[in-house]
């Protein structure tokens, strides 16, 4: 393997730190009040971590065995970010009226968490560039705005 092959090899497993990160942070989910309280729910995040980790090692494997670059670029798209505001209002608006939809941001944030790691690892595992922006997050909260989900 030339130097600069293994330059770029390096460079690329440190981008798998990112989901390894997001899946840290996602099992901090597991301390939050209401996972303590829900055996099920605990189980659950823990479980989508373990995948998590799982996937980006063997992804890890396989990107140092072929030599692959990895790169990531942001690509906010209008339509993203612009459904990301509605959805936001909409919540906030209905959590004034209604205080147990503020009780679910915390689970619909470990749900975005948990979808970027995703799109990330699933990304690079087919491509060599990962594409950051707001597109699972509209797709998210639109599933939860329809569609309450029990914890577990």
């Amino acid at each position: 393997m030339s130097t600069r092959t293994m330059r770029k090899t390096k460079a690329s497993a440190r981008f798998l730190a990112f989901p390894m990160l997001l899946a840290a942070v996602l099992a901090v989910f597991c301390l939050l009040p209401r996972a303590l309280a829900n055996r099920n729910l605990q189980l659950s995040i823990g479980l989508a971590v373990t995948a998590l980790l799982v996937f980006a090692w063997l992804l890890r494997r396989r990107v140092i065995a072929s030599g692959r670059g990895l790169t990531m670029e942001f690509l906010p798209k209008r339509v993203h970010y612009v459904q990301l505001v509605m959805h936001s209002c909409l919540y906030a608006y209905w959590g004034w009226y209604w205080r147990e939809v503020y009780g679910y941001v915390p689970l619909i944030l470990a749900q975005i968490v948990f979808a970027y790691a995703l799109d990330m690892l699933v990304c690079w595992s087919r491509r060599d560039k990962w594409i950051l922006g707001f597109g699972p997050i509209p797709i998210i909260l639109s599933t939860n705005l329809f569609l309450w989900f029990k914890d577990d």
